[in-house]
């Protein structure tokens, strides 16, 4: 059975698209989402992509970590 990979969702974030720019630069495989953004957590913790977010002045309504299954 794959294992899942977990994912922080960020609901209804704060940023404008050069802040979403300088974001993805600085995490690998940040996707937007119709409600927010998705963070995939394999080289940060959650806590860690948090704080990269807020270094960047970028704020969010909630957060959530998801279990999404892996590839078949």
């Amino acid at each position: 059975m794959p294992e899942a990979s977990l994912h922080l969702q960020l609901l209804l974030p704060d940023l404008s698209a050069p802040d979403y720019a300088r974001l993805a630069e600085a995490i690998p495989g940040l996707r937007a989402t119709p409600i927010g953004l998705d963070i995939p957590l394999v080289d940060l913790g959650p806590e860690e992509a948090l704080a990269v977010c807020l270094r960047f002045g970028v704020t969010c309504r909630g957060t959530r970590i998801v279990a999404e299954p892996g590839a078949g």
